[in-house]
């Protein structure tokens, strides 16, 4: 197979939510021939500088997710910890890919949205702790 076709069988499309958030929409089937097409666009997004705050792994267009593509998806989340970039996923509702990551348990690992919305707009775990009033009796 060739680069085309992979780019045919998995297309990854960039935009841009707020100032600090970028989204990528993953259309297509994400598998271990097309999983490097997304990790080379995380990979992009992660080693900008300045890195965003809020990365939303839309993949509401995918029809297919294979054993390759969730570790993928959780090496993604990894990684973007360690830049300290959140990472939020709109999982669609394609039954294939939702029963993929509740089969491997990764929809309990992953931080899901229902819209790229939400997950833009939701509030940041660090900013809910800074603004807490966490006080010890």
């Amino acid at each position: 197979m060739s680069a085309d076709d992979f780019r045919r069988r998995l297309r990854v499309s960039q935009s841009h939510g707020d100032p600090g958030a970028v989204i990528l929409r993953v259309d297509g089937q994400l598998d271990a021939d097309t999983v490097l097409l997304l990790a080379r666009a995380v990979a992009g997004v992660l080693f900008r500088d300045p890195a965003p705050r809020i990365l939303v792994l839309d993949l509401a267009g995918l029809s297919f997710v294979s054993v390759a593509g969730v570790r993928m998806l959780h090496t993604a989340q990894n990684h973007a910890a360690a830049r300290n970039v959140i990472v939020r996923v709109v999982p669609g509702h394609h039954p294939v890919v939702l029963d993929t990551l509740h089969t491997t348990g990764l929809d309990a690992v992953l931080d899901l949205y229902a819209g790229r919305q939400e997950a833009v707009a939701a509030e940041t775990f660090p900013t809910f702790l800074a603004e807490a009033d966490w006080q010890q009796e």
